[in-house]
């Protein structure tokens, strides 16, 4: 009588199944807390870091903007299709403000050969100032200590702690001008302050 099951040859050996020893699930054990402590220390500071560079894009992206429109008209200033009496450009401040923080400029924007005067409803005059930690336009106005300039930066999103717009000696390139820009993200968290500097050719002066 043959004692072959079907399929399962006589002399097959039974394998047997081990479990983990003692040893190695407390190995295990201290490993995965190991990691879960790293993990736990490691991660604020990851979060800190992303959030410090989201804050500085932030930062650094609204300051190119304000930059790129003064830039803009001041590489425009003293444009002119033809004779334009009155007056082209005025560097000053605000009373109480730091030097050189507030510019006035013209240029014949609609190209007719003169100047829109400061009463004009499309003035061709273009002022910035820093006032306050905030950063103002007007148009139409011939004075940095005038009213009725509006905010064109956000107080809550960043406080300008530097402004300054200085023009340096003529060259055969034409006029220079220097932009100093500072500024912080005011009461957010993380603090962070970036600085942008540039210096302007300007070909109609």
């Amino acid at each position: 009588m043959s004692l072959r099951r079907k399929g399962v040859p006589l002399n097959e050996k039974q394998t047997s199944k081990k479990g983990f020893t003692l040893i190695e699930l407390l190995l295990a054990l201290s490993f995965g807390s190991f990691i879960i402590l790293s993990s736990a220390k490691i991660y604020p500071h990851f979060r800190y870091q992303t959030k410090f560079l989201q804050e500085s894009f932030r930062l650094d992206q609204a300051m190119r903007q304000l930059m790129f429109s003064i830039e803009k008209d001041l590489r425009r200033a003293g444009f002119c299709n033809g004779q334009c009496p009155g007056m082209i450009l005025r560097i000053g401040q605000y009373p109480g403000e730091m030097k050189n923080s507030c510019i006035i400029l013209s240029y014949d924007l609609n190209k007719n050969g003169k100047l829109e005067g400061e009463q004009h409803r499309e003035s061709e005059y273009f002022g910035y100032r820093l006032r306050k930690g905030v950063l103002e336009i007007q148009r139409g106005q011939l004075h940095c200590s005038g009213h009725g300039w509006e905010k064109i930066s956000d107080p809550q999103e960043i406080k300008i702690t530097h402004f300054s717009i200085t023009q340096l000696p003529k060259s055969r390139l034409g006029t220079l001008f220097k932009t100093d820009f500072f500024a912080n993200n005011h009461t957010k968290k993380p603090p962070i302050q970036r600085q942008i500097n540039s210096v302007i050719n300007n070909k109609n002066l």
